[in-house]
């Protein structure tokens, strides 16, 4: 009997997908990593400005400057908003204010504006100029002979912002001029560590103290500073003019007694370590029983069996018969 013809299409209306292609998106899930990875990256750090001389923006710069009076700044280059920010900034500062203008001549689309005064300077980067309802801060160039140094804080104490940002420029004040204070945040948090910019004119007001690698506190603590080309400096007594190998203070011999916490020698041969009893001092513990392997039959045969005592028994009364 032949069977019947089968539909090549199901029946209007029906939700069957026997005989069709599968259209529908396969769902896949992504792949999660692994615990190593995530315990092996490190968060990034971000920067939060406590205190600025200057607008706090993420634009400003601070860069030196090869003459008296000059403003830094970095238009929206091949954007619709060039031409808009050009405008804008020509027609915030006035035209016989302006020397002439500095165009990269490399990949660096910093430029700058060469003015006539410094009162010109700081109006403009304190008030800035509007270009599409956003704000643009142009950076005040370093004057020539002025030094700007970039320090990077490590070990800072916890406390509330301001109480930190009043420490930091009591603390650093003998140094030079406070210009900007900046936290590091990871997570979100506060990480114990930080930058600041202070000033150093050719002719300070007061005589400044050399920079140190550790900055003591009024409250007994200290913080730690580094910055570009600051020499040879000891990271274990904190002390500037020699390096963790060339420290006075520092112990030859790193090992350390867990007795008497005094180096040179470990705890077995400590001199206060209470004597003991000369047999040992622990006991003896009991052996696993030791479970022979199973024999290979071709290497090692298997003994005969054993006769049965039935067997034995019929053997007797059979040779008893026969006799």
């Amino acid at each position: 009997m032949a069977l019947p013809a089968k539909d090549s299409d199901p029946p209007q209306g029906s939700n069957s997908t026997i005989g069709r292609p599968n259209t529908n998106p396969i769902a896949t899930n992504p792949l999660l990593p692994s615990y190593a990875q995530t315990a092996s990256t490190k968060p990034t750090q971000v920067a939060s400005i406590l205190f600025s001389t200057l607008p706090a923006s993420p634009s400003c710069v601070w860069r030196k400057s090869t003459t008296p009076h000059s403003i830094f700044f970095n238009p929206p280059v091949g954007t619709p908003q060039e031409d808009a920010f050009w405008n804008s900034l020509l027609s915030s500062v006035p035209a016989n204010k302006i020397i002439g203008v500095s165009f990269p001549s490399k990949q660096s689309t910093m430029h700058k504006i060469h003015l006539t005064d410094s009162t010109t300077c700081l109006d403009i980067c304190s008030k800035g100029f509007l270009v599409n309802n956003e704000q643009f801060f142009p950076s005040q160039g370093i004057p020539t002979g002025t030094k700007i140094l970039r320090l990077y804080l490590t070990k800072l104490p916890f406390l509330p912002c301001q109480d930190l940002e009043q420490l930091i420029k009591d603390n650093l004040a003998k140094y030079g001029i406070v210009r900007e204070i900046g936290i590091h945040l990871r997570r979100s948090c506060f990480d114990s560590t930080g930058y600041v910019y202070i000033k150093q004119p050719p002719t300070p007001t007061t005589s400044l103290l050399p920079l140190s690698y550790k900055i003591p506190t009024s409250d007994s603590t200290h913080f730690l500073t580094m910055w570009t080309c600051m020499g040879s400096h000891c990271t274990y007594c904190c002390a500037m003019g020699h390096d963790i190998e060339a420290c006075p203070i520092r112990p030859q011999d790193s090992c350390k007694c867990f007795t008497c916490h005094e180096t040179g020698h470990l705890q077995n041969t400590c001199p206060q370590t209470p004597a003991t009893e000369s047999g040992p001092s622990k006991c003896s513990r009991k052996l696993p029983r030791t479970i022979l392997p199973a024999q290979d039959p071709k290497t090692h045969p298997l003994p005969p069996p054993a006769p049965h005592p039935d067997s034995a028994a019929q053997s007797k009364t059979a040779k008893s018969l026969t006799s």
